[in-house]
């Protein structure tokens, strides 16, 4: 797919490429998690197109890919340590279990990301009590290789 000049090697330009490709929707987010779009929302309903991610990491070359929650039914259990480091070993015994049935992204506090596909049901975004949230429509998550986040499977 590597087109002379046309598209730089860049690891996460080629990652956000590649989520493009398998149906989800992205955009460019800071080191804050901060969208480095005002109009990110409307990436919501619809893809940004090759040309557009390509000048995203063209002009934010280290930016890092979140991927568009709700989007292609795309819904993240987003399980949290950092404000709950008792949790862990349970968090760990979840990923372990979700392994072979999802992607599972581990994140840099220690937490995990299990990357869930809804059919039929729209999920909204809620609160899991001590353990973290259930991300969908409306929301953003980062994904590799956004700094320190990597898949374990």
């Amino acid at each position: 797919q590597q087109q002379t000049g046309a598209i730089p090697q860049n690891p996460k330009l080629q990652a956000a490429l590649a989520y493009l490709n398998r149906g989800d929707s992205i955009i460019a987010v800071g080191p804050d998690k901060r969208p480095l779009l005002d109009t990110w929302r409307q990436y919501q309903t619809h893809q940004p197109t090759t040309a557009e991610a390509t000048s995203w990491w063209t002009r934010w070359p280290q930016a890092n890919i979140a991927l568009i929650c709700g989007f292609n039914g795309l819904a993240v259990l987003d399980l949290d340590v950092k404000h709950n480091p008792d949790i862990k070993p349970l968090v760990d015994q979840i990923a372990q279990a979700m392994k072979g049935y999802a992607p599972v992204v581990r994140t840099p506090s220690g937490g995990v990301h299990i990357h869930l596909r809804e059919t039929d049901a729209h999920s909204r975004t809620v609160r899991i009590k001590n353990l973290g949230d259930f991300q969908a429509a409306g929301t953003y998550v980062l994904a590799p290789p956004s700094d320190d986040y990597h898949y374990e499977n």
